[in-house]
């Protein structure tokens, strides 16, 4: 029943989409696992999307701290936040520790996730953290300076994140960043990654 409800939604269109931007079946679904278990904010999808896609096709570990948690998950822990020990956590489903993908999906991404992955953003942005706010925003940043910023801002070390952190700030040149497609507008976009 599962697997018809999957056929069903994953239809020949997006079979094609990630044929097209190279990715297996079973890719897509690792890289929406991870933005499902990252994203709480539709926006934002496709943009983690995209960053984790450029770190993966740069050969850039992904440092996804779902995947610690998937690899020290216990029943009724599953989700706790990662220390800084956790990192080092010996897992093929660490991306801190090993390069490229984990071997299988950390978790059953909705359709919001894999559509990002197939129709991720085109950004400079490489990283990004969780913004204190704590409303599942993340603050991104195109290089590590920025990101340092932002995690000492995220700390309460620093008085404000660094410059576009928020890519839907007014002012931002990155702006035009994560623009949501609804799943029934997947037909309108290119063909390429960065249609």
């Amino acid at each position: 029943m599962m697997l018809l409800n999957f056929d069903s939604k994953f239809d020949q269109s997006l079979r094609e989409r990630a044929d097209e931007m190279g990715l297996t079946i079973n890719e897509v679904l690792v890289f929406a696992s991870l933005v499902e278990r990252e994203a709480q904010i539709n926006r934002e999808r496709p943009l983690i999307a995209g960053i984790y896609l450029t770190r993966f096709e740069r050969n850039i570990r992904l440092e996804s701290d779902p995947t610690v948690q998937y690899a020290l998950g216990k029943p009724g822990k599953w989700w706790e936040v990662p220390t800084e020990q956790d990192l080092f956590t010996e897992s093929p489903y660490n991306t801190y520790q090993n390069d490229g993908l984990p071997p299988g999906p950390i978790c059953n991404p909705g359709m919001d996730s894999i559509l990002g992955v197939l129709q991720p953003e085109n950004t400079e942005y490489i990283y990004f953290v969780a913004d204190p706010s704590e409303d599942g925003s993340h603050l991104f940043a195109i290089d590590a300076d920025s990101q340092a910023q932002n995690i000492n801002y995220r700390n309460g070390v620093a008085d404000s994140p660094a410059f576009c952190a928020n890519p839907w700030d007014e002012g931002c040149p990155l702006n035009d960043a994560a623009a949501y497609i609804p799943e029934n507008d997947l037909a309108l976009v290119g063909s390429s990654r960065t249609g």
